[in-house]
């Protein structure tokens, strides 16, 4: 049956095979987002629209609401994303496991949780509304399954999300003067960010998430700027968050083997 715009079924993800050697699971709560789901809906805002961007098996980006991630039966490295607006987080249960590790590795910080041994019935919620699943190095036949359900979470009401290939985007505006507004784009881990300058009226940050690296814009000439990596932060202040259309750019995205 087709689906209705706004509703995305739970679904179960299989991803396919490749060389024995050492296990390990490694789930990174993320600032920003990938896009696309493996049935081609992406988020806009709190809705969703139907695009046609292939992203091949591993490198996913699941946007239902709950669903099944079974990374069994594979090897060589895997990355699955899963995306929830921007006003909701992900919890998840890690149901069965049977990594096979030459040696136990746990490591748990404010962004990065990582486990080898005794995963299973692991249970974590993100603090924000992406998630990335990172298995490598898989003996053949081992791997895990996890369940995952999104929850309600607080969000700034002047932020804005952006998961399309393309498009164009200006400042968000907020009454608030000491609010810093951001918008966030994001792309799948192997593609890339290009923002090119349409109209420029103030100073502006543009972060990239990937090297944690700030770039300060002054003046009015524009420019086209290149990410490192698949996630990407404009940052507004001060003037901006009164004056709509004060800055006016195009996002593209570019995969990394590409100029």
């Amino acid at each position: 049956m087709p689906t209705e715009p706004g509703t995305i079924p739970q679904t179960t993800t299989t991803i396919p095979t490749p060389t024995p050697e050492t296990s390990q699971l490694a789930i990174k709560d993320s600032d920003c987002l990938t896009i696309l789901s493996k049935n081609g809906w992406q988020f806009q805002g709190n809705t969703y629209h139907s695009v046609d961007f292939f992203l091949g098996a591993c490198g996913r980006i699941l946007l239902e609401e709950s669903g099944t991630v079974d990374l069994r039966h594979i090897t060589g490295r895997c990355t699955v994303s899963i995306g929830r607006p921007l006003d909701e987080v992900i919890h998840v249960t890690v149901e069965s496991s049977n990594l096979d590790c030459k040696k136990s590795e746990y490591n748990i910080s404010s962004r990065y949780w990582r486990k080898c041994e005794q995963v299973e019935r692991t249970e974590l919620t993100t603090r924000t509304n992406v998630l990335l699943v990172g298995q490598k190095l898989l003996t053949p036949g081992n791997g895990v399954v996890l369940t995952y359900r999104s929850q309600k979470n607080t969000k700034k009401n002047c932020d804005i999300q952006l998961f399309a290939p393309s498009g164009v985007f200006e400042n968000p505006t907020t009454p608030n003067s000491n609010h810093t507004c951001r918008v966030l784009i994001n792309a799948p881990p192997a593609v890339k960010i290009r923002i090119q300058a349409l109209h420029i009226g103030l100073t502006f940050n543009i972060r990239d998430m990937d090297v944690l690296k700030t770039n300060v814009f002054k003046g009015q000439q524009l420019f086209l700027w290149r990410s490192s990596g698949n996630m990407a932060e404009v940052e507004f202040h001060g003037d901006y968050l009164h004056s709509k259309g004060s800055f006016r750019h195009q996002w593209t995205l570019k995969n990394s083997t590409m100029n």
